[in-house]
């Protein structure tokens, strides 16, 4: 059981590990037409969007609070935070093209109906998340993160490819600055309980991931896997709660809005999950140091 690594909170230590070694599978996937789109080259795209290189001294280099948001879609929730926000810096990450074109269109917009309001606190990075945690961002860099709907592959085969897992909770709690946020939200029932188990691994409840575990009937070797480690992990870290270094403390429902600024605008996927009559799933959590 001791063989499963940690991964180091350093960036120094990172940059010399391949991310893939904790993270074999992309939680996305770019089709022939959408890779088609990414090598266009469009002026006013190309300005707009940093490199995880530049990020360095565009943006982890400021003292301005620092959110993430990964994944915003059509961006219209993030401009809507980092409108009510200005003096905190939002880095949103999207590998989609299209997602960063609209949130363009409509940053122009909003400039052109409010021009002595110019929206200067985003910052546009289109790269895997993942790969831009594990080896771009130093450690305890945000005060928050929010990841709202994230693709629930709902294919048991495709399952391996979720990107909330234990690793990604380490990852997370690496560049959170102490007492900072992480939320999540999900109309995927099955994803929500995968997402309430890994937190609950992190934490060393063992009993309640087992349990959960032996729901799973699948002879799929890929899920059985995952499943294995997070069971193992969880007794690791029940047996070590210090291994970590931090750990995560659940926030109830009915407190979210006293920790977190939540948009007023929701997203396209919100609105669909809501017209289809499916339950909102929000997880909360907040890091905790443990010294």
């Amino acid at each position: 059981m001791n063989t499963i690594e940690i991964i180091p909170p350093a960036l120094s230590s990172r940059k010399n590990i391949d991310y893939r070694q904790f993270f074999p599978n992309k939680s996305f996937v770019l089709r022939t037409s959408i890779k088609k789109q990414k090598k266009q080259k469009i002026p006013v795209y190309e300005r707009d969007v940093l490199s995880p290189t530049k990020l360095s001294t565009c943006f982890f280099n400021s003292s301005s609070p620092k959110i993430l948001d990964i994944g915003f879609g059509n961006g219209i929730t993030l401009l809507e935070k980092a409108r009510k926000d200005p003096k905190t810096l939002y880095l949103g990450t999207e590998v989609y093209k299209r997602g960063i074109l609209l949130l363009r269109h409509a940053i122009a917009r909003q400039e052109a109906m409010y021009p002595m309001h110019p929206i200067s606190n985003i910052f546009v990075c289109q790269y895997d998340a993942i790969q831009l945690l594990f080896s771009y961002c130093p450690p305890a860099i945000f005060e928050q993160i929010h990841i709202h709907f994230p693709d629930p592959w709902p294919k048991t085969k495709h399952i391996k490819r979720r990107m909330i897992t234990f690793e990604f909770l380490q990852l997370c709690a690496i560049v959170l600055k102490a007492s900072g946020f992480l939320h999540i939200l999900t109309d995927h029932n099955q994803y929500s309980e995968f997402i309430t188990h890994s937190f609950a691994a992190y934490t060393g409840d063992v009993s309640a991931v087992e349990e959960w575990a032996k729901t799973f009937m699948t002879s799929r070797k890929s899920v059985q896997g995952n499943l294995y480690r997070l069971c193992v992990n969880a007794r690791l870290q029940r047996d070590n709660p210090r291994r970590l270094h931090n750990t995560w403390k659940k926030i109830p429902t009915h407190q979210h809005p006293n920790y977190i600024e939540i948009s007023t605008v929701n997203s396209n996927y919100h609105n669909k999950g809501l017209r289809e009559g499916r339950t909102i799933h929000s997880h909360l959590y907040q890091k905790i140091q443990e010294h």
